[in-house]
């Protein structure tokens, strides 16, 4: 059997909590960023009603709230099993007219009656690669440093 040294295996022991907490934070960073850019691009023209797009756009850890519009959904690996459940971040947009129905696509996509006015999807696929990079850069920088 081999002999590890305690302070070799103290340090392979913390690179699980140290790689969740460097990815964690990278991701809440980028979530950040893309939110502001999202609601940089929102169209400002309130709805009849007083309803902002931009004050109902944000994100939160694992699934959007309830009664939330997602427009999509970032999972991570071919499986995104239970492992990757406590580190999933969702961007949603979640404005309601005044008979409550969610109207961030129709906005987004446009209807037959207005014309589309996109907002989301382009900045989360110009985001996309830079945020991955430096959770995975994150992620290195914690192993090597575990």
């Amino acid at each position: 059997m081999v002999q590890v040294s305690p302070d070799f295996k103290r340090r392979i022991d913390a690179i699980p909590a140290a790689v969740r907490a460097a990815a964690a934070r990278e991701m809440e960073r980028g979530a950040e960023e893309l939110v502001q850019e999202i609601k940089r691009l929102a169209p400002r023209d309130p709805k009849p009603d007083g309803i902002h797009l931009e004050d109902h756009i944000g994100w939160t850890w694992g699934d959007a709230p309830a009664g939330t519009f997602t427009m999509g959904e970032i999972k991570s690996g071919k499986d995104a099993g239970i492992e990757y459940a406590a580190l999933r971040i969702t961007v949603y947009a979640n404005p309601k007219d005044s008979k409550g129905r969610a109207y961030a696509s129709w906005v987004e996509f446009g209807t037959q009656r207005s014309a589309a006015r996109p907002f989301f999807w382009q900045p989360f696929r110009d985001h996309r690669r830079r945020i991955r990079t430096r959770v995975l850069k994150a992620i290195r920088e914690a192993i090597k440093n575990g």
